[in-house]
Order: structure tokens, then C-alpha cells, then sequence
């Protein structure tokens, strides 16, 4: 078998790497969404009171913070959901914006690909870039090919809602709706309330996701992640073999090396 040919049956290991960090991690927080709603729904409202502080908690290394513990548990019954949700999506829309970062860092280094500022400059930009790689892929079955503009539109409407997150309080505003990336002639994908907002924008209205709408988030993004790493390594390192696959690549389900990455 010639070098060449050699080259052409091997992944590189360099993008499989940034690969299996992302979705380690995307998988993990699975895991980590349903521990969690396991622990929360069991146990008993005592049990819970019994272990937050009584009057106060730190808030600084010098500060101390007075609260009443029934009122939050109160509120966190209420609303364990949209808050366990909303937490959940800021960690996995960062893990997936570093994952196609470290992507282009690769190509790079690596391929000395020198991609234009309109995919690089934010993570806006990266997901047009991820887009107009993967749109045409035929990675996977017929069926997961025709996914790929509606995976997109949920990986950007993601984007949005973690901005909203972290840069509004999670308050809905106009910039949400203009913000969108154009994926082909497909209609971006808008908050359910968001005709609510509109009517009068002085109103204050949260992004509240189920539980179910942050499992659809996480598991279109695994999906994405599989279809960006093909493409890279077809296109950019002209890998013909088998695509990555947990069975064939031995990849068990081990949650140490999902969370702890030993």
C-alpha cells in the first residue's frame, strides 16, 4: 500500500481530537441534564432544606450574603426547568462554539488554510463557515443528510438564546429576530413568544426552556459535530475510510473520560 494511500484510509488526528473533546463533553452534559433532573424530582422538599444554608452564603471571600431558603426553594420547584435548561444551554453553546474554533486553528496550523474574515470573525461568522461546508454532505443516511438546514437553524437560534442568556438576562429583544443567520431560503427559527414581545417591547418577557427543548438543542448539536468532523477530514485531509462511528472507534460510554477526560 503506497503513502499516499495510507494518508487517504487515516483520519487526521489533530480535528478527530478537537472532535472527541466536543462530544465528550455535549455527552456528558446529557448525563450530567438527567442526573441532575433525577436528584432534584426524588427528593423530598426537607431533605432539600435541610442542606441549603440557613440565613446566609458567601458571596465574596469576604462578604456574606443574607437569603430566605424558602423562598428559593419555592421558586427552584417552580421553575427548576427553564433555570436547569438555561444553565445547561450556556455551557453547551460554548462547548460547541470552541469545538469549531479549535476546528479552524486546525486547518491553520495544520493545512495553512487561510479561511476569509466573513467565516472567522465571530461565532456568527463560524457557523456560516460550518453551513457552507456541511450542507451538501453525504455523511450518514438520507434521512439525517435532509436535516442539515434544520440542524443549522437550531444551532444559530441556540446562539441567539445563549446571547439573550448571558448579554440580557434572558429577556427577549429585537435583536433576537434580526440577529439570524441566513441558512439557504429557509425562515429562521423564532422564540415561541416572540409575537407576544413584539406587540409591546417594553414588556419583559424570559426565554423559559422545557426540558425537552434543551434535549433537542443538545442532541442537534452532536448531530452537527459528526457531520462537521467528516467534512473536515474529507475535504480538507481527502479521507476516504470508514466515517467516525462510537462502535467501529471503540468509543465506550465512559463517564470518567466524559467528565473528568481521564
Amino acid at each position: 500500500m503506497s503513502k499516499a494511500t495510507q494518508n487517504i484510509t487515516k483520519r487526521n488526528s489533530e480535528t478527530q481530537l478537537v472532535f472527541e473533546i466536543a462530544d465528550d463533553a455535549l455527552q456528558a452534559l446529557i448525563g450530567y441534564f438527567h442526573f441532575i433532573d433525577a436528584a432534584v424530582t426524588s427528593v423530598s422538599d426537607e431533605k432539600i432544606r435541610m442542606m441549603l444554608p440557613k440565613e446566609s452564603y458567601k458571596m465574596t471571600p469576604d462578604w456574606f450574603r443574607n437569603y430566605n431558603r424558602e423562598e428559593l426553594l419555592r421558586f427552584m420547584r417552580d421553575s427548576f426547568y427553564p433555570v436547569h435548561s438555561r444553565q445547561c444551554l450556556v455551557i453547551m453553546a460554548s462547548h460547541f462554539e470552541a469545538a469549531v474554533s479549535d476546528f479552524q486553528k486546525v486547518l491553520k496550523e495544520v493545512k495553512k488554510v487561510k479561511l476569509e474574515s466573513k467565516y472567522t470573525r465571530n461565532y456568527k461568522a463560524k457557523l456560516l463557515w460550518m453551513w457552507d461546508l456541511i450542507r451538501k454532505s453525504k455523511f450518514g443516511t438520507k434521512e439525517m443528510q435532509k436535516r442539515i438546514p434544520t440542524l443549522c437553524l437550531i444551532a444559530d437560534d441556540a446562539r441567539r438564546i445563549r446571547n439573550l442568556f448571558v448579554h440580557n438576562k434572558g429577556l427577549l429583544n429585537l435583536k433576537y429576530e434580526t440577529d439570524f443567520l441566513k441558512i439557504g431560503t429557509h425562515k429562521p427559527i423564532i422564540y415561541r413568544n416572540f409575537d407576544e414581545y413584539k406587540k409591546d417591547t417594553r414588556i419583559k418577557i424570559p426565554i423559559l426552556l422545557s426540558a425537552r427543548e434543551f434535549m433537542k438543542f443538545c442532541i442537534c448539536h452532536i448531530e452537527l459535530l459528526h457531520f462537521l468532523h467528516n467534512e473536515i477530514q474529507v475535504k480538507y485531509f481527502k479521507f476516504g475510510g470508514t466515517p467516525y462511528s462510537y462502535r467501529l472507534d471503540k468509543k465506550v460510554q465512559d463517564w470518567k473520560r466524559l467528565f473528568l477526560g481521564i
